[in-house]
């Protein structure tokens, strides 16, 4: 059986456990119950949650981060 990660936002918070019942018996799939936020903070974050999840051999990763990476927040001055 197959090793599935998903990593992402929130918005991979939004289907995670879907895909997990879709897919049971057929592939096991993991997720950390964290927000991946962004690209960069779900990079850093890898390390741990493969600690936490006691990750197996992962054959597919599917990774879903997006908005948070083109968020550009203007300074208003007074």
């Amino acid at each position: 059986m197959k090793n599935i990660l998903l990593l992402g936002d929130s918005i991979r918070k939004g289907y995670d456990s879907f895909v997990k019942e879709k897919l049971a018996g057929r592939a096991n799939v993991f997720f950390s119950e964290d927000n991946g936020r962004f690209a960069q903070y779900t990079l850093r974050m890898l390390s741990n949650w493969k600690g936490e999840l006691s990750l197996p051999e992962i054959q597919v990763v599917h990774w879903n981060n997006g908005l948070w990476d083109v968020l550009h927040q203007a300074v208003v001055s007074s």
